[in-house]
């Protein structure tokens, strides 16, 4: 069967921890079936911390610490509202860690995954795929990695490449923040960890095989890069394609002005 998760979290002024399916929007709960940027699961978790601090922890059901594992911990409640919300669109962020005073950027996640595909060869931190004539790419979120109740994978469906900082931020105190606060962030003195955080993708061959060969391939990631119109500057390819879908029931991504005083009022009480 494999392992599955679920993400769990507790907010401060809260005792409980509470889980929430993946199954309520239609996603598998292996890892490697949701753990996807704009993913609406990963939107929903998203939403769930922000501008609102959680402990959080992307936990197994094999996990057998006592009174922390699938049977003990009760499902939370999802509202229609909030699963209409996580497919619609998600607000580009950056996630911010009270415990560590540890952050990373969204956006940066996105750029350095277009960067990776220019140079043709691993490592790649997004996996181009083509459907008829239109080209979309897939970035594993760092999220549920690094906030894992497993420090090594745990079954089939999960993601089994050696991952550093797997479960490096569970159970700590985690808020999603407008990719716009960064300075604000960077004046309390939180470090930047979005170089350290981006996850390579798991399969190589099933990419290359897609495009018959690294060289249909290559000439596959510059034609996406021209339909992006990003030629001069490549590593904004996939944001542009993430923030133009205009499908209906596939999100978007999108940014927002930061409200100051209360990313303010958050990093004073919790820092």
């Amino acid at each position: 069967m494999g392992a599955y998760y679920q993400a769990v979290l507790k907010y401060p002024e809260d005792d409980r921890w509470l889980g929430y399916s993946t199954w309520k929007f239609d996603n598998g709960a292996k890892l490697m079936e949701h753990s996807y940027i704009l993913n609406t699961y990963t939107n929903f978790i998203t939403y769930k911390i922000y501008y609102k601090p959680a402990h959080l922890v992307w936990l197994c059901d094999y996990h057998e610490e006592e009174d922390f594992n699938w049977d003990t911990i009760p499902e939370g409640k999802i509202k229609k509202s909030e699963i209409k919300k996580a497919r619609t669109a998600l607000p580009c962020v950056l996630y911010v860690n009270l415990t560590r005073r540890e952050y990373f950027s969204l956006k940066k996640i996105l750029q350095i995954a277009g960067k990776s595909l220019m140079k043709i060869k691993p490592p790649f931190y997004a996996e181009l795929h083509r459907y008829k004539n239109t080209y979309f790419t897939t970035v594993i979120h760092p999220l549920p990695l690094l906030t894992n109740s497993e420090t090594e994978s745990a079954g089939g469906g999960d993601y089994y490449p050696d991952y550093k900082l797997r479960s490096h931020w569970a159970e700590d105190l985690i808020v999603a923040l407008p990719d716009s606060a960064e300075l604000l962030i960077k004046k309390y003195g939180f470090k930047d960890i979005s170089t350290e955080v981006p996850v390579e993708i798991d399969d190589y061959d099933s990419m290359f095989g897609s495009f018959r060969g690294e060289i249909t391939f290559a000439l596959a990631v510059l034609d996406y890069i021209k339909k992006m119109n990003v030629l001069n500057n490549p590593e904004r390819a996939i944001i542009n394609e993430l923030t133009s879908i205009s499908e209906n029931g596939v999100p978007r991504l999108v940014f927002r002005r930061a409200n100051y005083g209360k990313v303010k009022e958050i990093l004073k009480e919790f820092c």
